[in-house]
């Protein structure tokens, strides 16, 4: 993480509000000073000022590495994220998960029963050690 320090610049009068707006600029080995700024409630705790810092020295250092890669008039498409595709083991637990919340309900309809054992059996049959 090239951003290793973070210097309080200057903190802004506490409003009627309660809040007070602090800036601070980001410093590290190779890195240009980076001045980020924040509202905060004025009696912010110091592990929430020491989270926050942390969480803004690793999205500038993502948004310095994209910005190492792109030019002026370089074109790119926007595209929505891809959700991750979820594991064999995920699959099978929130089948598990499914069945327990079936079995829950007590259902007496045969096509709820027959639903049911039908899934107890596919988790049965899809269970790997490793699953646990």
């Amino acid at each position: 993480m090239p951003y290793t320090l973070i210097t309080i610049k200057q903190q802004d009068p506490i409003t009627v509000q309660s809040t007070t707006e602090w800036t601070f600029v980001l410093t590290g080995a190779g890195m240009p000073p980076k001045t980020v700024s924040r509202v905060f409630s004025s009696n912010v705790p110091n592990a929430e000022l020491q989270e926050w810092a942390y969480q803004q020295s690793v999205v500038r250092e993502g948004v310095e590495a994209l910005f190492a890669r792109l030019r002026e008039g370089q074109t790119f498409p926007i595209v929505a994220p891809t959700p991750p595709v979820p594991t064999a083991g995920q699959i099978w637990r929130a089948k598990v998960s499914r069945y327990l919340q079936g079995k829950a309900l007590g259902l007496t309809n045969p096509t709820a029963i027959a639903d049911l054992a039908a899934l107890f059996d596919d988790i049965n049959a899809t269970y790997l050690p490793e699953y646990l």
